[in-house]
């Protein structure tokens, strides 16, 4: 990967995938360090917890962008659809089932406060309930930014160790692999990949960020042009979806008030 990302355009490397990338805060930051930590607490050692905590951030710079906040609580109403954009090119289908399984489980940081009318999207309540008193990532280790699309085709599962080296800092794996609640093998596995990737660079026991960046990554595999094909895509199925809704409120206009 690295050394087909030499080859591409450098232009190209310019290529804006993200709404923003500030470290988190207010409430959707807050929001988004305990949805984060209860992911992992819920679905460590599986691989639903990568989808679920890109979900989970998708969720809030969707927030950032289009919510509101309700009596303290940050509310946003989102499709899946245009989440699955702000997930790292995620499958709509996979976005779906993350928001089924998660919204009704104990603690669940998203509420389903009232489900898609007509042109309309689900709404969900953002919470911090944390009945079992998990601990919340740092909030300067979350950061309130669209996944990159790069990460689906480096494997989400080595986004969080990433994250922690090239926009926290940290260079000595034993406290990456505790920060990223990852074992050591599991957190070995992923600086193999990102240093063979170019994206970080080993230097005795440390590590540091490489000369490689998610953009020539998603250059390379000219990624720009999947989330431009997926964005006409999901905008025909819109306006298809919306023709349909204006029939069928044409065809009750016809058939007149039932009894």
């Amino acid at each position: 990967t690295a050394s087909l990302a030499k080859k591409t355009n450098p232009a190209a490397h310019r290529k804006n995938y993200s709404h923003g990338g500030a470290v988190a805060a207010g409430p959707f930051g807050s929001w988004l360090s305990y949805a984060l930590a209860w992911a992992d607490h819920e679905f460590g050692g599986s691989p639903l917890r990568w989808t679920v905590r890109d979900t989970f951030q998708a969720l809030a710079i969707k927030g950032v962008l289009t919510g509101k906040i309700k009596l303290g609580t940050p509310v946003v109403g989102v499709g899946g659809r245009s989440l699955s954009l702000s997930a790292g090119l995620m499958a709509p289908t996979t976005i779906f089932e993350v928001l089924r399984r998660t919204r009704d489980m104990v603690g669940s940081p998203i509420v389903l406060v009232r489900p898609r009318i007509g042109r309309d999207p689900d709404f969900y309540a953002l919470t911090t309930s944390n009945p079992d008193n998990i601990t919340t990532v740092p909030l300067e280790r979350v950061q309130i930014t669209d996944v990159h699309p790069a990460w689906s085709v480096l494997g989400r599962h080595h986004r969080v160790v990433h994250d922690l080296i090239v926009h926290t800092g940290m260079t000595r794996p034993g406290d990456i692999y505790a920060a990223a609640r990852v074992s050591a093998r599991t957190g070995q596995l992923s600086l193999a990949a990102l240093a063979a990737a170019g994206l970080i660079i080993r230097t005795g026991r440390s590590v540091s960020p490489g000369s490689v960046t998610l953009n020539d990554i998603a250059a390379a595999h000219q990624l720009h042009e999947a989330l431009e094909q997926r964005i006409a895509r999901f905008r025909r199925e819109r306006a298809a979806w919306h023709e349909w809704l204006a029939l069928q409120d044409q065809l009750r206009g016809v058939a007149g008030p039932e009894d």
